[in-house]
């Protein structure tokens, strides 16, 4: 997390408005009763007030995952769609990337590396690794699973003058940091020539795409911002970037089952099975199959979908290619 934090409802990060922002949720995962608040101007939501940078950082180190390490059968749920996202978000990339030189001379970078799922994919593939995460129980399954030694700093801690990078890839990280834009900069700074900088995060819905039930538990997360694709293109301009692709994503539901994509989602991103719901439950499964076929295949499991279609569900997600220079 970055020290610079966005404070006052009636700011937003984007465009700075306080006349078009309102108030459409609360917030109580940190341990305090947090205003959110929607940007009507560019799209953006966001905490009124934010916890402090050492609230945020006690948190990630040690809280966020307390229940999946619990829960073994969440924990299994999560970690094999981590695997699933991970190779699909290594097919997008490398659609995306200046392929010139051997891997071997390429070096990635990974902000909230988790188990170190998506690192695993470049080091087989000749890549120099290194990984950065906050979390004491992600920093321990890295070693377990995929022997990757973590280290738990801040990227604003690396210094430009000493390394470079061909990649830098933030998965579901930007969202639960202070200062974005002051992020994505440093990341710029970090780039080699013809770098890439890669972010995935959570499409928030609009209050007319799903009902408030759904709402309510989306905006009661840990993200302290969260995104419309007009809001993060101006994210990226604003930290001085290029887009190079901008893109959504979904789960690879077989299309006899997309309405129940939002109980997919419920299950592969919160862990939450519809046990009583036998439907939703066998939709829940046969979609499971099918990323999983996908995912032996060496296809994407996830599917890419139109950025203007209604909210999907949770595990929609909005991917965004880079380039430090314009």
């Amino acid at each position: 997390m970055n020290n610079t934090e966005i404070t006052g409802k009636g700011n937003c990060l984007l465009c700075g408005s306080d006349s078009s922002a309102r108030a459409v949720g609360e917030n109580t995962v940190f341990g305090e009763r947090y205003t959110v608040c929607f940007c009507e101007s560019c799209g953006l939501y966001f905490l009124g007030a934010q916890p402090s940078t050492a609230r945020l950082e006690e948190y990630y180190a040690s809280e966020y995952y307390a229940a999946p390490e619990k829960s073994g059968i969440i924990y299994m749920l999560r970690s094999r769609f981590s695997l699933m996202r991970a190779w699909s978000q290594y097919l997008f990339m490398s659609r995306n990337m200046d392929e010139k030189g051997p891997a071997s001379e390429k070096k990635v970078l990974e902000v909230g590396s988790s188990d170190g799922s998506l690192l695993a994919i470049f080091r087989r593939r000749g890549w120099r690794i290194r990984g950065l995460e906050y979390s004491d129980f992600s920093v321990r399954k890295a070693r377990e699973v995929h022997h990757i030694e973590l280290e738990q700093k801040n990227i604003i801690e690396l210094d430009p003058a000493e390394e470079k990078f061909d990649l830098i890839a933030l998965s579901h990280v930007l969202e639960h940091m202070t200062a974005p834009i002051h992020v994505l900069e440093h990341c710029k700074q970090l780039l080699k020539p013809r770098g890439r900088i890669f972010v995935e995060l959570p499409l928030a819905p609009l209050a007319r795409e799903c009902t408030t039930e759904e709402l309510g538990l989306y905006l009661n997360t840990t993200h302290l911002y969260d995104f419309r694709p007009a809001a993060l293109s101006s994210l990226a301009c604003k930290a001085g970037l290029k887009t190079v692709s901008l893109d959504r994503y979904s789960y690879h539901i077989p299309g006899l089952l997309g309405k129940y994509s939002a109980a997919v989602g419920r299950a592969f991103m919160l862990g939450a099975l519809p046990l009583s719901r036998p439907v939703e439950l066998g939709a829940v499964l046969l979609a499971a199959l099918t990323m999983n076929l996908q995912f032996t295949m060496k296809a994407d499991p996830m599917m890419p979908i139109d950025l203007r279609s209604p909210w999907q569900g949770f595990g929609d997600v909005l991917r965004i290619m880079l380039a430090g220079e314009k």
